[in-house]
C-alpha cells in the first residue's frame, strides 16, 4: 500500500513560511520582555512588580476570553494579523508618551506586554496546530520550534544592541516593526495554510469552557500550565530581586537582554540536539514533564548552595526547557483535537489559564513578602514542591492523548458507518468508548475446565443383555446412511461420544443442516471439546472454520449470569489457543469469534501478551510475499464489487481484529480503514494513532508490511473531509434508487409482456 501522492513543494514552503513566522514572533515577545522589565524597574522598586503581574494577569483572562470567541468564529490567521498591527501601533504610541508621563506609560507598557504579547504567540502556534495533521505535527513543529529559538536569540541581540545605542526607550519602535514584519509572514502562511475556513456554526458562550471540562486532556494541560506559571512567578520574583540588588538600573535592559539572547541560544542547542530524539524516545508525556523535572533539579541546587549563580542558572533552565522540549511536546498534545475545540480551548488555556496562573503566583509572592522572612528561600521550596506535583501531571496527560485521538477517530467513523457495514452504529460507537476501560492489559483469568452435565439424558437405561442406546446411536452416526444418521440427529440428544462423531458429519454437504442443530444443542456443555475440534489438523478446515462461531453463540445465549460468565471464559481460554493454529482460516476465524465474545462484553479482558504474540506470528512474513498476497487478494475484492471503493484484505483485517482485542476496537478498526484511505486527514490521524498504541517492534514490522512511508501528509480540514464523505454517501444513494428504479421498471415491463 503506497501512501497517496501529495505535493511536496506546498508543504515545504509552508513549513519555511512558518519557521521564519515563528523567529519574527518570538524575537518579538523576548525583545518585548526586556523592554517590559527593564522599563518597569528603573521607575519602580522590585516590592511593586507581584501586584502589577497579579492585575495585568487578572485582565488578560478577560481579554482571553474575547480572543478566543474571536478565534473560535472567523479565520485564524487574520485575527492574529490584526492584533500584531494594533500591538505595533500601541507600542510607537507608548513611545512617544513615555518620556513625558513615565510612571503611568510604565505601568502601561508592562500591562501592554502582559495582555497582548502571550495573545500574539498563542495566536501563533494555533494556527500551526490547524495546519498540520498530528502525525506531520511530531516533525514539523520541531523545525518550526528550532525557528522560534533561534528568533528568540535574534530578539536578544536585538534588544541588547538597541539598548546600547539608542536606550532603552527605542526598544518600543524596534518591537512595533518587529510585529509588522510579523504580521507580513502569516500573510505568507495565510496561502499555504488550508485550515482558516471560518466554522458554520456560531460558537456559544463558555464553549472553550465547555470542552475544557469534558475533554480530560484538555483538562490535564489546564492543569499543568497552571502549575509551571506559578512556579515560574515565584522563581520570576526570586531571579529579579538577585537582579536590581546587583545591577545598575540603566543596564537592567543590557542584562536582561543578555540573559534571554544566552538562554535562547542554550534553547536553540537544546532543540536542535535533543528536541526530536526527545520526543521519539520519551514520549511525549515525559517530555513534558522535563520543565517541572528541571526546576526540581536546580531548585534543589539553588537550595543548597546561595547566591545569585544558582539563582541565574535556576531560572535559566526552566526558561530553556519551556521554551524547548516542553513546548514541542505540550503543541503535540493539540493535535488531536477536532478543528472546533482546539480554536475555542487553546487561546483559553494558552493565554486564560496562563494568566490566571499569574494571578495565583502573584498573590502568593505577595503573601510571602507579606509574612514570611527569608522570603526568597521560601519561595524556591514552593516552586520545587509545584514541580513535583507537574511531574506526576504531566505524566497521566499521555493517557488523555491517547484518547483524545480515539475520539478524533470515532469522529471520521461516524461518517464511515455507511461506507463500511462492519463498523457499528455511532451510538455504539460513542458508548463503546466512552464505557472503556483505562487499560487492558492482564494476565487470562484461571477458569475451572470441569465438566458441565447436559440439561437432558437418554430416558432409559439400557436392560441388561442389551447394546447401549449410547454405543448404538455412535453406530448409527458411523453408518454413512444419511437417512438414519439424520434421525439419530434430530431425535436424540449428543453425549460428548456422539459430539467426537457428529464434528465430522459437518463436512457432508447433504448432512451439515442437521448437523448443525444438534450441536447446538449442546454446545454450551462442550465448549471446550468444541475448541479442541478446531485445533484438530485431522478434521477437514472447512469443518474447523464452522466451529469458533458456534462456539461464541454457546457462550453468550442468555442463560443466568453465573453460567454465561463461566461459559465465555472457557470459550474466550479456548479461541485464544487457535491463535497458535498453522492454518490463517483457523486464526482467522478464531479472531473473529473473540472479537464477538467482547462485542457481547466489553468489559472482557485478553492475555495481552497471547494477542501480541499471535500478531507478530501474522507479520513473520517476507514483505515481497506479504505485497503480492495483499494486492492480488484487493484486486479481485476490487472486480468483486464491480468498482466500488477498495475494501480491506482479509489478512490486515485479521490484523485489526486481533490488535482489537486488547486496544479499543472501534478507534482501531477506523485506524485501519484510514490506512487505506486517500484522505490525508484520515491517514494522518490513523497513522498517529497507531504509533501511539502499538508496542515498538509490531508498529515497525507492520509499517515495512504496508510500505507506509515516513513523509509528512499535508492535512485538509475535518470540515471538507465530512463534507467529501456526505457528497460520496448522497452520489451512492442516488445511484442506488436510480438502479432500484431501473429494475422496478424493467420488472414491470416483463409482466405486461406475459400472456394474461
Amino acid at each position: 500500500m503506497e501512501a497517496p501522492p501529495t505535493d511536496s513543494g506546498a508543504p515545504r514552503r509552508l513549513v519555511l513560511a512558518a519557521t521564519t513566522c515563528a523567529a519574527v514572533v518570538l524575537a518579538s515577545q523576548l525583545a518585548g520582555k526586556a523592554a517590559r522589565d527593564a522599563i518597569f524597574l528603573q521607575r519602580f522598586a522590585v516590592t511593586n512588580l507581584p501586584l502589577l503581574i497579579a492585575v495585568s494577569a487578572a485582565l488578560a483572562v478577560g481579554v482571553t476570553f474575547f480572543y478566543a470567541r474571536r478565534m473560535s468564529r472567523g479565520n485564524p490567521i487574520r485575527l492574529v494579523q490584526i492584533t500584531n498591527l494594533v500591538s505595533a501601533v500601541l507600542l510607537v504610541i507608548e513611545y512617544l508618551l513615555l518620556d513625558h508621563y513615565p510612571r503611568p506609560v510604565a505601568t502601561l507598557i508592562f500591562m501592554h506586554q502582559m495582555l497582548l504579547g502571550p495573545i500574539l504567540v498563542s495566536g501563533f502556534w494555533s494556527v500551526m496546530s490547524e495546519c498540520f495533521d498530528p502525525r506531520t505535527a511530531r516533525r514539523v513543529l520541531g523545525t518550526v520550534g528550532t525557528g522560534a529559538t533561534v528568533g528568540a536569540v535574534i530578539g536578544a541581540v536585538i534588544a541588547e544592541r538597541v539598548a546600547a545605542m539608542a536606550g532603552t526607550n527605542a526598544l518600543l519602535l524596534a518591537i512595533a516593526g518587529l510585529q509588522l514584519v510579523a504580521m507580513w509572514r502569516l500573510h505568507v502562511v495565510s496561502h499555504g495554510c488550508k485550515r482558516t475556513t471560518p466554522p458554520e456554526e456560531e460558537p456559544v458562550v463558555g464553549e472553550g469552557w465547555a470542552h475544557i471540562k469534558r475533554i480530560s486532556l484538555l483538562r490535564r494541560l489546564a492543569l499543568i500550565t497552571i502549575i509551571v506559571t506559578v512556579s515560574a512567578a515565584a522563581l520570576d520574583y526570586v531571579f529579579k530581586a538577585h537582579a536590581t540588588a546587583a545591577i545598575a538600573p540603566d543596564d537592567l535592559a543590557r542584562v536582561f537582554a543578555l540573559f534571554h539572547g544566552v538562554v535562547g541560544v542554550l534553547t536553540a542547542f537544546v532543540q536542535w540536539v535533543l528536541g526530536r530524539w526527545a520526543l521519539q524516545r520519551f514520549g511525549l508525556a515525559r517530555t513534558l514533564a522535563t520543565l517541572p523535572g528541571a526546576v526540581i533539579a536546580f531548585g534543589v541546587t539553588a537550595v543548597l548552595v546561595p547566591g545569585i549563580g544558582p539563582i541565574v542558572a535556576l531560572r535559566g533552565a526552566e526558561n530553556v526547557v519551556r521554551n524547548s522540549l516542553y513546548r514541542e511536546a505540550y503543541e503535540v498534545f493539540y493535535t488531536p483535537l477536532l478543528a472546533h475545540e482546539r480554536r475555542t480551548t487553546k487561546t483559553v488555556i494558552d493565554v486564560g489559564v496562563e494568566r490566571f496562573g499569574d494571578v495565583l503566583g502573584g498573590l502568593l509572592v505577595i503573601a510571602i513578602l507579606a509574612f514570611v522572612v527569608p522570603s526568597t528561600l521560601v519561595l524556591l521550596v514552593i516552586a520545587i514542591g509545584l514541580s513535583g506535583f507537574g511531574v506526576i501531571v504531566a505524566l497521566k496527560a499521555q493517557q488523555s492523548y491517547v484518547e483524545a485521538l480515539e475520539r478524533s477517530l470515532v469522529a471520521h467513523a461516524i461518517e464511515l458507518d455507511d461506507q463500511e457495514p462492519r463498523d457499528r452504529t455511532t451510538r455504539n460507537t460513542l458508548e463503546m468508548v466512552a464505557q472503556r476501560t483505562s487499560g487492558t492489559s492482564g494476565q487470562m483469568a484461571k477458569t475451572s475446565m470441569r465438566w458441565r452435565p447436559f440439561k437432558k439424558r437418554p430416558p432409559h437405561e439400557p436392560e441388561r443383555g442389551q447394546l447401549d442406546p449410547t454405543l448404538r446411536r455412535l453406530g448409527e452416526l458411523t453408518s454413512n446412511n444419511p437417512v438414519r444418521i439424520r434421525q439419530v440427529l434430530a431425535e436424540h440428544i449428543l453425549s460428548p461420544a456422539g459430539v467426537a462423531y457428529a464434528v465430522p458429519l459437518l463436512a457432508k454437504p447433504e448432512l451439515a443442516d442437521a448437523v448443525m442443530p444438534a450441536l447446538r444443542k449442546v454446545a454450551g456443555a462442550c465448549i471446550g471439546q468444541l475448541a479442541d475440534a478446531v485445533r484438530d489438523p485431522l478434521l477437514p478446515i472447512a469443518v474447523r472454520t464452522q466451529l469458533p462461531a458456534l462456539i461464541v453463540e454457546a457462550a453468550t445465549t442468555k442463560l443466568s449470569a453465573d453460567e454465561v460468565k463461566a461459559r465465555v471464559e472457557l470459550a474466550r481460554a479456548g479461541l485464544i489457543a487457535c491463535l497458535a493454529d498453522p492454518e490463517f482460516e483457523i486464526r482467522a476465524k478464531a479472531a473473529e469469534g473473540l472479537a464477538k465474545l467482547h462485542e457481547h462484553d466489553p468489559r472482557l479482558k485478553f492475555d495481552e501478551a497471547a494477542v501480541f504474540d499471535g500478531i507478530r506470528r501474522e507479520l513473520a512474513v517476507d514483505p515481497a510475499i506479504w505485497k503480492a498476497l495483499h494486492e492480488a487478494k484487493q484486486e479481485a475484492a476490487q472486480v468483486a464489487l464491480e468498482g466500488g471503493p477498495p475494501s480491506l484484505s482479509r489478512e490486515v483485517e485479521h490484523l485489526a481484529t486481533l490488535l482489537a482485542l486488547v486496544l479499543p476496537a472501534d478507534p482501531i478498526r477506523t485506524a485501519f480503514v484510514g490506512l487505506h484511505s486517500e484522505d490525508p486527514t484520515l491517514r494522518g490521524v490513523a497513522l498517529e494513532y497507531l504509533d501511539n498504541v502499538l508496542p515498538p517492534d509490531i508498529r515497525e514490522r507492520m509499517w515495512t508490511l504496508f510500505a507506509i512511508e515516513q513523509s509528512a501528509v499535508e492535512k485538509r480540514p475535518i470540515e471538507d473531509v465530512l463534507t467529501e464523505l456526505l457528497k460520496e454517501r448522497t452520489r451512492r444513494k442516488e445511484a442506488e434508487d436510480l438502479k432500484s428504479t431501473q429494475i422496478d421498471l424493467l420488472a414491470a415491463k416483463v409482466v405486461e409482456l406475459i400472456p394474461r
